[in-house]
């Protein structure tokens, strides 16, 4: 099986709008007297590469500690698509789909697909932008259990 690395470098990848960039802080630095090098870290957790667990929408959905890795890791399709992907199209797309989907390009998920998608019992569906949703269905979208 091929694995692909799909992580983004943390400190330059796109931000969703509105949430604060990346702060990396020296803290000791060796060739200032210091033992070691080290640094601070200040993030939004809403950045790079990241999952979006059912607390980010459901105050009683799972946090991070508590899901399985087995939703991220496995046999996985990656599907090009740009633009908004409504149910209809979203059905389609899981003729012959494994457990996991990936979506490379410019797109969101409408409340209708994340529905479909839902419904169809994956584990995983993720998304090469910033969001899986456009801010106005934001909710919507991210409250669809998988």
């Amino acid at each position: 099986m091929e694995r692909i690395d799909i992580t983004r470098e943390l400190l330059s990848a796109p931000l969703y709008p509105g949430d604060p960039a990346p702060v990396l802080e020296p803290l000791a630095r060796i060739e200032l007297g210091d033992v070691c090098n080290t640094s601070a870290l200040r993030a939004c957790l809403h950045m790079g590469t990241h999952m979006d667990v059912p607390r980010h929408f459901l105050p009683d959905g799972e946090t991070t500690e508590e899901l399985s890795l087995e939703s991220c890791i496995g046999k996985c399709r990656v599907v090009a698509f740009e633009g908004l992907l409504l149910g209809a199209k979203a059905e389609e797309l899981l003729e012959d789909m494994p457990q996991r989907i990936l979506f490379k390009g410019s797109m969101q998920i409408s409340p209708s697909a994340a529905f479909v998608l839902s419904d169809a019992g994956l584990l995983l569906v993720g998304v090469e932008g910033v969001s899986v949703s456009p801010p106005d269905c934001a909710p919507a979208a991210h409250r669809q259990p998988l």
